[in-house]
């Protein structure tokens, strides 16, 4: 279980950041996690709308 939230609270950020860089380069096919309603869920979900 303490692995599991260790994921959830680095893999997340990890996640958007490779999402971000591929918006950045112009790959825009690749998905964008989706958040919570904090504001890293919030930037991922703006990333999202960039995206399409």
């Amino acid at each position: 279980m303490a692995i599991a939230m260790i994921r959830s609270i680095f893999g997340l950020p990890g996640t958007a950041v490779v999402a971000a860089d591929h918006i950045a380069s112009g790959v825009l096919v690749s998905k964008v996690p989706v958040g919570g309603s904090d504001e890293v869920g919030q930037l991922l979900a703006r990333m999202g709308n960039m995206r399409q």
